[in-house]
């Protein structure tokens, strides 16, 4: 008898919890199949903030940056991640409980800078929204959800290490 299903999961986060829950605990690889991306865009025309990491399961980071705010135009990189790094990354994002999590986020005021965590393994997918600042959180009476507190700040780690990256390339790759 085979170990696979005999039709495909009808639930893209079941789907996502059982191919994940693989990677974290050592039952297979990383691949190519799997993705996170984290964005973090918006703002008003002329002072539009647009910031992008993927990284993909072998470890492939690419990222990009726009802050019309701070004067920088678009600004890109590329890089490879330890294994260690992506499969830890993948472990925060389980142990977050973010796959558990049914609310995606929104609705948002116009102009909010919004951000959005997207989570693929082999063609299922599930995206979470919110706003990243508190302040702005706090204002439009918005609450991160427990996964999101726990995941947040392991992105903003990462991206904070990105973007000190990309603010200080001297051109455009």
């Amino acid at each position: 008898m085979s170990s696979q299903p005999d039709q495909p999961f009808s639930d893209t986060t079941e789907s996502l919890k059982i191919r994940l829950a693989d990677i974290t605990r050592g039952a297979r690889a990383a691949t190519a199949g799997e993705r996170l991306v984290y964005r973090v865009a918006g703002g008003p025309p002329g002072k539009r903030l647009e910031s992008v990491i993927q990284i993909g399961g072998t470890g492939d980071l690419s990222a990009s940056l726009l802050d019309e705010m701070r004067g920088i135009g678009r600004r890109e990189l590329t890089r490879k991640l330890p294994p260690e790094d992506v499969t830890n990354l993948i472990r925060a994002v389980v142990d977050s409980g973010l796959l558990e999590e049914s609310d995606r986020g929104g609705p948002f005021l116009p102009d909010s800078v919004i951000a959005s965590v997207t989570v693929e393994s082999d063609g299922a997918a599930i995206t979470h929204y919110f706003l990243p600042d508190k302040d702005r959180r706090a204002a439009q009476g918005k609450e991160l959800s427990r996964p999101l507190q726990i995941l947040h700040p392991v992105l903003e780690r990462l991206a904070t290490r990105v973007s000190r990256d990309l603010t200080s390339a001297r051109k455009k790759r």
